[in-house]
């Protein structure tokens, strides 16, 4: 929505501001609400809470996008790669017709890169991480269904979401990478 998007690029943060804004200028009503002719404003308040600049988002393949909400503690920090021996916290929820559904609650896993059935995605996103690092992935709705068509497994723990209704739903990842063992080589 045009309007909206004007609005808050002439916003600071902590502002609240009243707009009318019409036409395709505005929002998508909400389902159940009577039509409006286009030539009816629609009153806004909006509040800047936050914002983030763009170049914090980094576009990984396969729709996701992901987020650093805590950089790793030291530059050179372990990065898994295959065969790694991996720990960490995870949480997934879903984004559904304006609502959210808890998928997973902080949970803690531990697993092996490439020997199990973890989601190419998760591994993806694991892989793109460093020990110590927490960030957030956005899974487009076209690439969730990894995770909402079919069981799936995180180390030992195996999750089923068939019987919630995440049709068109994108999610969001969280993941702190606790430690990292790298496979021992054979020389």
């Amino acid at each position: 929505p045009k309007g909206a998007v004007e609005l808050i690029k002439s916003m600071k943060r902590g502002e609240t501001a009243i707009a009318e804004i019409s036409g395709d200028y505005r929002y998508p009503l909400p389902e159940g609400t009577p039509e409006l002719a286009d030539d009816i404003p629609l009153t806004y308040a909006v509040q800047l809470r936050s914002f983030e600049n763009a170049r914090q988002m980094l576009p990984m393949h396969n729709g996701m996008v992901k987020r650093v909400r805590k950089q790793a503690l030291e530059e050179y920090s372990l990065q898994p790669a295959f065969e790694a021996h991996v720990e960490a916290l995870i949480s997934l929820c879903g984004y559904h017709n304006q609502m959210v559904i808890p998928l997973i609650d902080q949970e803690h896993i531990t697993l092996v890169i490439g020997e199990d059935e973890t989601p190419n995605l998760m591994r993806k996103a694991l892989k793109s991480m460093r020990v110590g690092e927490q960030s957030e992935f956005m899974i487009l709705p076209q690439c969730a269904t990894v995770f909402t068509s079919a069981s799936f497994m995180l180390g030992q723990v195996s999750y089923d979401f068939t019987s919630v209704d995440l049709q068109d739903a994108s999610l969001q990842l969280m993941i702190t990478l606790l430690d990292c063992t790298m496979p021992t080589l054979p020389y």
